[in-house]
């Protein structure tokens, strides 16, 4: 039995900084979705280190991330 697994670490992402948001975060979710699709599902995904500073917005942006990443690696 295999288990695939992605980590990803230290955003630091900022309220203020829309370019985090915007692109390197949907970047990361469409190589996800490009990953499962080619049969690399990710069966755990690992956030750690240095992910947010700058409150709810930022926040708002790492639950989305959350959800759009579940909603990618079930595609498949």
């Amino acid at each position: 039995m295999s288990l695939n697994w992605l980590h990803i670490s230290d955003f630091h992402l900022k309220a203020s900084d829309p370019y985090s948001h915007d692109v390197v975060l949907n970047a990361l979710i469409h190589s996800v979705a490009r990953y499962t699709k080619a049969g690399r599902k990710p069966d755990l995904i690992f956030a750690t280190g240095d992910i947010a500073h700058g409150g709810m917005k930022t926040i708002r942006y790492l639950l989305r991330l959350s959800k759009d990443l579940k909603m990618v690696s079930m595609e498949a």
